[in-house]
């Protein structure tokens, strides 16, 4: 495969390592399983898992892939996963809610960005 910059081959690092971390997606828990449930298979919950993950960790490096810390992302992004597909109505929702997933963590990874930058610049203490 070719990549064209070092982040998105660090990117498919991550990938590869959550999908070997978490080969399939968590069964759905659900007391009554919707249909749409069926045409989706656990390689596309995992895609959309990694989607997630980029967002989070948007600048990787490779040394962080020996990271302990690193499963416990995984686990959280897996949780998010989850919980994006049983509150989903349909597949097109579930992408859609996947999306605004993705959205949220970048306006909270802007807004932290922002902030932190305001405080380095001020040198103030804001909490």
């Amino acid at each position: 495969m070719d990549y064209d910059n070092e982040i998105e081959y660090v990117h498919q690092i991550f990938c590869d390592l959550y999908m070997y971390e978490f080969p399939n997606p968590e069964p759905s828990k659900f007391e009554f399983e919707k249909d749409w449930h069926d045409f989706i298979g656990d390689q596309t919950r995992s895609h959309m898992a990694c989607r997630i993950l980029v967002q989070i960790f948007p600048r990787p490096i490779f040394r962080a892939t020996c990271d302990p810390r690193i499963k416990d992302l995984f686990r959280f992004v897996r949780h998010v996963e989850r919980q994006i597909f049983e509150m989903a109505d349909d597949l097109e929702d579930y992408f859609h809610l996947i999306d605004e997933k993705v959205g949220e963590i970048r306006e909270n990874l802007h807004r932290n960005a922002s902030l932190k930058k305001l405080k380095e610049e001020l040198k103030i203490d804001i909490p």
